[in-house]
């Protein structure tokens, strides 16, 4: 748990989340945020960067929900990176870097509240 400007956050979801740390900062945001999760779709790009190889070393913070290709296929998967949700892709998409649970990022659809709270609602659902 943290607070951020007064405000106190208790769990936190991404969508489509780069690598932003080594194993050591991963444990840290994880001891930070005892609850967080990285929305994976299918084989978008984005997650997989930088890289993880050696001299990289980069890492997933959080643990993965993997949304299949079809966005009514879901799995909570194992942390720092399952063989069996996103790294099992060798080839990647941009296009599945914009789209989640079946609609549209950025300015033509998640922008507004309504959208992200039937997002959060959904993920939830799925991360609990």
């Amino acid at each position: 748990m943290s607070t951020y400007n007064g405000i106190t956050i208790t769990q936190m979801i991404n969508f489509g989340q780069p690598r932003v740390g080594d194993p050591k900062y991963a444990a840290f945001s994880d001891e930070k945020w005892t609850t967080q999760w990285c929305m994976v779709h299918h084989k978008d790009i984005v997650p997989h960067n930088p890289g993880e190889a050696w001299p990289l070393d980069f890492y997933y913070t959080s643990t993965e929900i993997y949304e299949d290709k079809d966005p009514s296929i879901y799995k909570n998967c194992a942390k720092g990176g399952d063989p069996t949700c996103a790294d099992q892709w060798w080839t990647f998409s941009i296009d599945d870097h914009l789209n989640y649970m079946d609609k549209p990022m950025g300015s033509d659809g998640a922008t507004s509240c309504v959208v992200k709270a039937k997002f959060v609602k959904k993920c939830k659902k799925y991360c609990l």
